[in-house]
């Protein structure tokens, strides 16, 4: 096919605009502002009810499996698969396009290719994931750990505000939690593709409408205590103060400047903070903090990771007390390099800027790329805006997304 027969068969933008706002008009709930879908609620069936029909209405045969996750199929000349999708759910107050978009995307990529009479080579599925925000349970990336056989019975036993658990949830929706394993995707798919918002504004900013992934980034998370000398503000010279929020102060600066030194793609976040007492006349005894640190390339972050530690525990030759703890690393997930070769050659093709780039946040490309191939294609959020009801992407980005995952499904399944 040439390029214009493509951007004539794939510039469907204001069709997945449409849908993602029918989508949208089913998902309020109750007390909560926004929109909210999330596992196993009347919000999330009434929503796979219509994904349903848009797959079926697509000439894909439809199933669920034993954990919800939705999925359509189209067969190809082999049974072995590729898979493209995205989340359905959102968080709390959430907007229409992160997750959802995806899955909307791809359904109207695969329609449009099948109207123009493609048979892939490789059986293509769409897939709509469970739960990927842990909006209602706070579990990590249940639907997607499912699918690469990662999720337990154990898992199943965690409980919502209410106290529902999600193997109640799941049974009151008709799924039956011992057959979990048969969720497993292993050995079945061969590849997996993922289109999703960049919920950044570097493309945005940039004027850039496709972001090819590379990686999607690791996490270090440290817990920060530093201990000083409480004491009265106003009788207490400067000279004899041991203030912790000074050197948390300090410490924040020194940090930041040695993240930016090492990696442009590093990030540190320092997002809670507690001032004990939190008294205003009272010079604080201690401060204790978060860090959160980011980064998609594996050696930089272990680097970032020795220069947390270090700079934090110089703290205590200036006579301070130090209390650090890391509780969490995730190390990045590379994706497919094979895979992002196509990606490229898809944009270059369609003509299309393009700009690789990380991923700042977890996807569900994240959980399945450890364990089978992946590609992850992003698309602007306007202003950078996500996990709000005022995230929007344009419809013509939605078209030149629809394009290049029509163009990537194509250049991996094989066809015409």
């Amino acid at each position: 096919m040439q390029t214009m027969q493509y951007h004539k068969i794939l510039s469907r933008g204001g069709e997945i605009e449409d849908r993602l706002r029918q989508l949208g008009n089913v998902s309020h709930t109750e007390g909560v502002p926004g929109i909210w879908r999330a596992i196993h609620t009347d919000t999330d069936h009434c929503a796979k009810s219509i994904l349903r029909d848009w797959l079926t209405d697509a000439g894909l045969s439809v199933s669920e499996d034993a954990f919800g996750n939705l999925y359509g199929r189209l067969e190809g000349q082999v049974a072995e698969t590729i898979l493209a999708g995205s989340h359905v759910d959102t968080v709390k107050n959430g907007g229409l396009y992160d997750g959802a978009c995806g899955v909307v995307t791809a359904i109207s990529a695969v329609k449009a290719l099948c109207e123009a009479g493609w048979k892939p080579y490789y059986s293509v599925e769409i897939v709509g994931i469970e739960e990927e925000e842990g909006s209602r349970f706070d579990l990590s990336y249940p639907g997607s750990n499912a699918i690469i056989g990662g999720l337990s019975q154990e898992d199943l036993e965690i409980r919502d505000e209410d106290g529902i658990s999600l193997r109640q949830a799941m049974v009151e929706r008709g799924f039956d939690p011992s057959k979990l394993p048969s969720a497993d995707r292993r050995g079945q798919v061969r590849e997996y593709i993922e289109l999703h918002v960049e919920q950044g504004e570097v493309l945005d900013r940039e004027n850039i409408p496709i972001g090819i992934v590379e990686n999607i980034t690791g996490m270090v998370m440290f817990s920060v205590s530093i201990l000083g000398e409480q004491n009265h503000a106003g009788t207490t010279p400067m000279y004899l103060r041991k203030d912790p929020v000074v050197k948390t102060a300090e410490l924040i600066l020194r940090l930041t400047e040695r993240i930016r030194q090492i990696s442009d793609r590093g990030v540190i976040t320092f997002g809670e903070m507690k001032v004990h007492p939190g008294v205003s006349n009272v010079i604080p005894g201690q401060v204790d903090f978060s860090i959160d640190l980011r980064d998609g390339d594996r050696q930089a972050l272990l680097e970032e990771e020795q220069a947390v530690k270090e700079i934090i525990l110089n703290a205590q030759q200036d006579g301070f007390g130090v209390e650090l703890e890391m509780y969490s690393h995730e190390n990045p997930v590379p994706l497919s390099r094979e895979m992002t070769a196509s990606l490229q050659e898809a944009a270059e093709e369609a003509e299309i800027p393009y700009k690789r780039m990380n991923s700042g946040a977890g996807h569900d490309a994240m959980i399945i790329g450890r364990v089978i191939p992946t590609a992850m294609i992003f698309i602007p959020s306007q202003d950078g805006i996500s996990h709000s009801p005022k995230e929007y992407t344009r419809p013509e980005d939605l078209s030149r997304g629809c394009e290049i995952l029509g163009r990537l499904l194509v250049k991996r399944a094989g066809g015409f």
